[in-house]
């Protein structure tokens, strides 16, 4: 934080600016990276409305929270190891819960499942990269307000850690 301090920026100001930002930006950030996978869905079956795709998708996202939440819990009493083993089947729910509703709702075939599931996982990615994409860009403005480099100040993190 030298390094703000002597750009004259109060690193205090500068986190603050980050908190309400990334606060603010958390549901759509979310709204825009859920729609890759609703789009995924409706390309496995148009017929159905998009609230239905929507409900779809809300259905598997609530079986990885139900599962995560566990996971959470278990690292909050020191539990850690299983609480990877626990976030790593609550992965392995979410798919399985894809692929249910895709048998059960959307009436996919064997080989329209594995292109669902592979679907799912290339969607993961894909929202992974979208999300830390908008965060990122989302950063990089925060701290030109400051007159300050994003990538300046990570070099800086860099050194910092490294000495």
């Amino acid at each position: 934080m030298d390094h703000v301090r002597a750009q004259g920026v109060d690193p205090a100001a500068l986190e603050a600016a980050f908190d309400t930002w990334m606060r603010m930006s958390a549901w759509p950030v979310i709204i825009v990276s859920s729609a890759i996978f609703i789009v995924i869905l409706k390309l496995y079956r148009p017929s159905i409305t998009w609230w239905g795709h929507v409900c779809a998708y809300l259905v598997a996202m609530n079986a990885l929270s139900v599962i995560t939440l566990v996971a959470v819990v278990l690292s909050l009493t020191g539990l850690e190891l299983l609480a990877a083993v626990v976030g790593g089947l609550a992965m392995v729910i979410y798919l399985a819960a894809f692929v249910r509703i895709g048998a059960g709702v959307f009436k996919l075939g064997p080989f329209e499942l594995v292109a669902l599931f592979l679907g799912v996982v290339i969607g993961n990615i894909l929202v992974a990269a979208v999300m830390a994409g908008l965060q990122f860009a989302l950063a990089i403005y925060i701290v030109s307000r400051f007159d300050l480099s994003l990538l300046q100040l990570i070099e800086i993190s860099i050194e910092a850690s490294s000495s």
